[in-house]
């Protein structure tokens, strides 16, 4: 497949010849290397608007051809605006022909029976294009605007007779947008087929499905675009699935396009991608896998596929959000927040959750630093680990305890500005992931004996926390569930899980003075006091 260079504006052109016609401007974009024309080489007619180009002097064999958006009669500069009918038919020098936005109408079989011409060039600005431009020639359009502008243009009849002869099979006529390739598939005695193929990313890495039959995109490979097209195709077989983790380690992503061949997006495929901010899903799409935009800073999702939908923002799976953007708007109707929906969101300042709304799913906000505002209604009995790690503070409501926001028995997290001593709410089973994460003035904590699990790094980085005041014994502490998975390094600092809360002074509750030693504490006023 032709690939065609890189566009560029073509400067001003002032030719001092001694003639009355002399070209003004060429201020369309066109390959850096077609040549320029000899002016005189045209011959123009004036219709209302500005001229037409009729066609080429026979002493012009240019191969090239740049037809000019203004040219020089007498004291005027009058704008080109039209190409004749069979303006350059039978020509059989030409293979290049640029026609600037200035021109609005192509006339019927301007380019017919052209054997060698092999790319035709058109700016944006052409508004009619007649029948048969292109018959008998095998040219290529590449059209400097988007697939819509160019659907856009009027054709004045059947698409066919742009092209071919109808009496030839299976021809595929090609335009070149600036977003798709615009495939025409040209039957014998019927109108074409549209289709259409993305300008594909190339460089990508695949492996061979176990069918034998497709393909699946598995990581970036040696390829450097931004914005990811993934192909419809490859090795001529389909491209049914994007693997689990497959553009992970894609730094500078930007947006991506994944086509309707596509089935199947794994766990975690463009996770971790901060400069992820846009996203296509092709309409085939039956399964997305875990966290599959886990950590990205999406800003527009579109989907296509009937089994997701987007609304308010959101890419919803039945009555599942499973990843929103920074603009999201929680629709009523939606119970399940999943993993991952929101996190890394960091242009997210505020969000409402509908009451409609059970389950808030692990990491479901994390990362979102500029977050503000959360509004968590009483339907919600779930929220999991992680769900508000690192983000900015929000709303009081019903579930929040001296700044912690409790659901049910589950302490879930705290403001970073809880300094001095906190006492953890009876009947709490379990202290949630990053809890109490980074709480650099939390200097002692009362945990009540209800608590069964202190989960990875619910202490992280609490540089103050010197004393735990336990309200059972030692065996019982004993007991605890404590996360010491993983190793946080934060400003050069490295830390354990839960190491600040393990390094502290334990002391444990004895309501009558301990006659045995070791660490021991009561109520005074209140307040909890060694012994």
């Amino acid at each position: 497949m032709h690939i065609m260079k890189k566009l560029l504006s073509l400067l001003l052109i002032v030719l001092t010849l001694a003639c009355t016609l002399t070209i003004v401007s060429c201020d369309y974009e066109v390959p850096d290397d077609l040549q320029s024309t000899d002016p005189n080489s045209f011959i123009f007619k004036n219709v209302s608007g500005g001229l037409c180009v009729e066609g080429l002097k026979d002493t012009c064999k240019d191969s090239e051809i740049i037809i000019p958006s203004y040219v020089k009669q007498g004291n005027k500069n009058k704008k080109v605006v039209e190409i004749a009918a069979k303006a350059f038919e039978n020509n059989s020098y030409v293979t290049k022909i640029a026609v600037p936005g200035t021109v609005k109408e192509i006339g019927a079989n301007a380019f017919a029976n052209c054997p060698y011409l092999k790319e035709v060039y058109l700016d944006k600005g052409v508004q009619r294009l007649r029948q048969s431009i292109l018959y008998n020639s095998y040219a290529k359009i590449f059209f400097n605007g988007t697939s819509k502008e160019f659907k856009q243009i009027n054709t004045g009849g059947v698409r066919s007779s742009w092209f071919y002869d109808k009496s030839e099979t299976n021809k595929e006529f090609y335009v070149y947008c600036t977003d798709l390739i615009l495939i025409y598939n040209c039957t014998a005695g019927m109108n074409p087929r549209e289709e259409y193929y993305e300008k594909a990313s190339t460089g990508l890495d695949y492996t061979l499905n176990a069918d034998g039959n497709s393909y699946s995109v598995r990581g970036i490979g040696t390829c450097t675009d931004t914005d990811i097209i993934i192909p419809s195709q490859f090795n001529g077989k389909p491209v049914t699935s994007i693997g689990g983790w497959a553009f992970a380690s894609c730094s500078s992503l930007a947006s991506v396009d994944i086509p309707d061949s596509v089935t199947t997006i794994g766990d975690y495929a463009f996770a971790w991608r901060s400069s992820l901010i846009s996203v296509v899903i092709g309409d085939s799409v039956t399964s997305i896998g875990k966290g599959a935009f886990a950590y990205c800073n999406l800003d527009t999702i579109v989907c296509n596929s009937p089994n997701y939908y987007v609304e308010g923002g959101c890419l919803i799976e039945g009555t599942k959000v499973i990843a929103g953007t920074n603009n999201s708007v929680i629709p009523e109707g939606i119970t399940v927040i999943d993993d991952y929906a929101f996190s890394g969101r960091n242009k997210l300042t505020s969000i409402i959750i509908p009451d409609s709304v059970t389950s808030i799913g692990f990491s479901a906000f994390s990362n979102c630093q500029c977050l503000t505002s959360v509004e968590i209604p009483d339907s919600v009995t779930s929220i999991d680990d992680w769900a508000f790690n690192n983000t900015a503070y929000y709303n009081d409501d019903n579930n929040w305890v001296d700044g912690v926001l409790y659901i049910g028995n589950h302490l879930i997290k705290s403001r970073d500005t809880i300094s001095g001593e906190y006492v953890v709410k009876d009947g709490t089973i379990t202290i949630a992931s990053f809890a109490f994460n980074h709480c650099d003035s939390l200097t002692s904590v009362v945990i009540p004996n209800s608590i069964t699990n202190i989960n990875n790094y619910a202490f992280n980085f609490c540089f103050s926390l010197t004393d735990v005041y336990y309200n059972g014994t030692s065996k019982m502490w004993d007991n605890i569930y404590i996360s010491f998975d993983g190793v946080c390094i934060d400003a050069g600092v490295t830390e354990r899980s839960n190491d600040s809360l393990i390094d502290a002074t334990r002391y444990y509750y004895s309501e009558t003075k301990p006659t045995t030693s070791g660490n021991f504490w009561h109520w005074v006023g209140g307040k909890p006091v060694a012994w």
